[in-house]
């Protein structure tokens, strides 16, 4: 949680590479907490790349929220 909470806060976002390094998760255990704020365009993935969207900064305590359940 707290390497995503400080990560999505960066108006560039971080490499998912980048993620599984810091944290020794592997990123596809995320992908099903990521579906909603993916669905509601909050986050973009793209090129290996994790970041908020313009919208997703109006929702990121909800966004931050999809990973604490």
């Amino acid at each position: 949680f707290e390497f995503m909470m400080n990560a999505l806060r960066l108006k560039d976002g971080v490499p998912i590479d980048y993620f599984e390094q810091r944290t020794g998760l592997a990123w596809h255990a995320l992908q099903t907490r990521l579906e909603p704020a993916l669905a509601k365009k909050w986050i973009s993935l793209s090129n290996q790349h994790i970041k908020c969207t313009e919208l997703g900064f109006n929702y990121l305590n909800d966004v931050l929220s999809l990973f604490l359940k």
